[in-house]
């Protein structure tokens, strides 16, 4: 804070710029009656959008294991809100999927999240919105990876591996000469390597992005059923039906290691980014800490779970998150392992589970049909994803038209009570509207037939919320 510009009579902040040269902005003076008047007041939806945001410029780091910490991202950007209630909706009745949702990711690009279960679907992350849903004309999707640019979706289904590009989701090929069922998919932090499981007990290795097979890896007596690549790339863990674990070397494929402690099916695997600490998770109801350079049993969680069905590392490398039959997540401490929240919101098992590249967001799927977003470290719900085409018609949703960036409209659907974006409008069954903003020269603010009035204000909107009517 600085108080003595004499421009104001109040403390102040001064927010600028700073560039990896040193260089800087010229600052940007803010008063503090207006950062707290517009800022603190904000609800948890639009804490959501402001947060993601942030989070979502950061990328992935592609070579290497990770050793210093991970710097958050932050926004210059005070985001005004009106001086209204916080908006809240119920999201019980809100389903994102028909069937079980078996798989999650956050893509490190575009702002961009996607979701596996009798089809895939593509999700904005700044709101929550519903873009697009690719029609799967196999089978139940079991997993997905995207490539560390964002660039590429990879689908396993029951019976075929999928190639895609995002974020517009066409497929770009098959894989050929798969006649087991693939359990698990996997893609190298430099996206030329893409690995999967099946249940002939093989390991297959297949280029990216062609698709093109190199070969395959025999070690295990029972199906792969988990699979994870080290931040270098060097090394590879499999998780079998029979609980054994396997290190390998790549790109050659020799076997390091067998790891041996569990007593049922490998559900997940995660290392972590430093490649200090692999972690897994069974249907026997633990986790297990390993050390990854030496394969060293260091410590096994419990806690009264049932069985474990997903894990996820948080980048910084400090939580780990799991989600088990007890419909419940678990944010854990790393490396000791201790609990630190128990996050209950799902009706049924939590299958899946995703981190954002900034750390900052958990995405959770659930048997429940439920997605469902929430912060971290605290583990606070956000929203939950709805796509109104499989919620009953107890859940109220509003569609929104919005322009892309190639000028096409795209259609989506948001819960009632969501703000609109900047320059979309609502349609369907809610107000009519768009999000417009207008200069203020008055400290009331009206909007008539969607157009600003005010004096002396700092900015006024109109038909800011999405709001549902009867039809």
């Amino acid at each position: 804070m600085n108080q003595e510009n004499s421009k104001f009579d109040q403390p102040h902040f001064e927010l600028c710029s700073v560039y990896s040269d040193g260089t800087q902005t010229t600052p940007l003076i803010v008063p503090i009656k207006e950062v707290l008047k517009e800022s603190t007041a904000m609800s948890r939806r639009g804490f959501f959008g402001v947060g993601l945001t942030a989070v979502s410029v950061l990328g992935l780091i592609q070579s290497g294991c990770i050793q210093a910490e991970l710097d958050e991202p932050y926004s210059t950007k005070l985001p005004y809100e009106p001086d209204k209630p916080p908006i809240t909706y119920s999201c019980t009745d809100a389903k994102a999927h028909l069937n079980t949702v078996y798989s999650v990711a956050f893509s490190p690009v575009d702002k961009l999240l996607v979701s596996g279960a009798e089809n895939i679907k593509l999700w904005r992350t700044d709101d929550g919105a519903l873009l697009k849903t690719l029609t799967n004309n196999s089978s139940i999707i079991q997993s997905i990876a995207i490539s560390p640019d964002g660039k590429l979706l990879v689908v396993r289904t029951e019976r075929n591996i999928e190639i895609r590009s995002l974020p517009d989701g066409v497929l770009l090929k098959l894989l050929p000469d798969i006649n087991y069922t693939t359990n698990a998919v996997a893609i190298s932090h430099d996206g030329k390597l893409l690995v999967s499981g099946s249940t002939d007990y093989s390991i297959k290795l297949w280029d990216l992005p062609d698709g093109i097979f190199r070969h395959s890896l025999m070690g295990h007596k029972d199906s792969v059923t988990a699979l994870a690549i080290s931040a270098d790339g060097k090394r590879l863990a499999s998780g079998s039906n029979d609980g054994d674990i396997k290190l390998w070397h790549l790109p050659d494929g020799e076997l390091h290691s067998t790891l041996s402690g569990h007593s049922a099916t490998i559900t997940s695997l995660a290392i972590s980014p430093d490649c200090k600490l692999l972690i897994s998770g069974s249907l026997d109801r633990t986790i297990r800490l390993w050390s990854f350079s030496d394969g060293k049993a260091l410590k096994t969680l419990k806690d009264d779970m049932k069985d474990v069905r997903a894990i996820a590392i948080s980048p910084d490398r400090k939580i780990l998150v799991s989600g088990s039959d007890d419909n419940k997540i678990r944010l854990w401490s790393l490396p000791e392992g201790r609990l630190l929240n128990t996050i209950e919101g799902h009706t049924n098992s939590v299958h899946a589970l995703s981190i954002s590249s900034g750390g900052k967001l958990l995405v959770s799927g659930s048997a429940d049909h439920t997605i469902k977003l929430w912060t971290l470290p605290d583990g606070m719900h956000i929203a939950c994803l709805m796509d109104l085409a499989v919620s009953p018609s107890t859940a109220q949703g509003a569609k929104v038209e919005l322009k892309n960036e190639y000028g096409q409209t795209v259609t989506y659907t948001l819960p009632c009570g969501s703000p609109i974006p900047a320059g979309a409008i609502c349609t369907c069954n809610c107000v009519p509207g768009s999000h417009n903003t207008c200069p203020c020269v008055s400290n009331t603010c009206s909007c008539v037939s969607n157009t600003c009035s005010c004096v002396n204000h700092s900015i006024c909107t109109c038909d800011l919320i999405c709001v549902c009517v009867p039809t």
